[in-house]
């Protein structure tokens, strides 16, 4: 593991009221020198997509 952030994620209001669910989420860094990304966070797949 190479550190840690805070993500938020926000939703639309229901009701007059937001939604926002904010995580700690790890980031690590591969130490294989053969692999060309060198760092990488985790994703919560059940929370949110990183498709747009």
């Amino acid at each position: 593991m190479h550190g840690q952030y805070a993500r938020r994620l926000a939703d639309a209001p229901v009701g007059g009221a937001s939604a926002v669910v904010e995580l700690m989420v790890r980031r690590f860094k591969y130490l294989n020198p053969h692999i060309p990304a060198v760092m990488f966070a985790e994703q919560i797949e059940a929370l949110s997509s990183s498709k747009r």
